[in-house]
């Protein structure tokens, strides 16, 4: 019975180092693949901020006119109370032109 008792002691250790051994395996495995996802996704996203960054700055500043703040008389969205709204003629001239949401009947006339 001593000799039993004695044999069983060993095969117990191997097997729980070889449990410990397979648990830290796998947990450093899950943490490399946590780290490796979150870098690629700070990757990514610096990419589309940059992306984004050069997509703003690439818009010319004239390509606009600078609009002349009225008072509102009314509260209409289209032209903020203006009555008129620019119209593009040619690459980068405008014109003012009757607001069409304000004013339907010169729009159709």
């Amino acid at each position: 019975m001593a000799q039993a008792t004695g044999s069983v002691a060993p095969t117990i250790m191997h097997i729980a180092a070889e449990v410990l051994t397979i648990v830290t395996l796998t947990a450093v495995a899950a943490l490399a693949a946590i780290l490796v996802t979150w870098a690629a996704a700070r990757i990514v996203r610096r990419r589309r901020l940059a992306h984004r960054q050069a997509k703003l700055h690439a818009v010319k500043s004239d390509a606009r006119p600078h609009a002349v703040q009225a008072p509102r008389t009314h509260g209409c969205r289209a032209c903020g109370g203006t009555g008129t709204g620019p119209r593009v003629i040619g690459g980068r001239s405008y014109q003012d032109q009757p607001c069409p949401a304000c004013q339907p009947a010169h729009r159709a006339g």
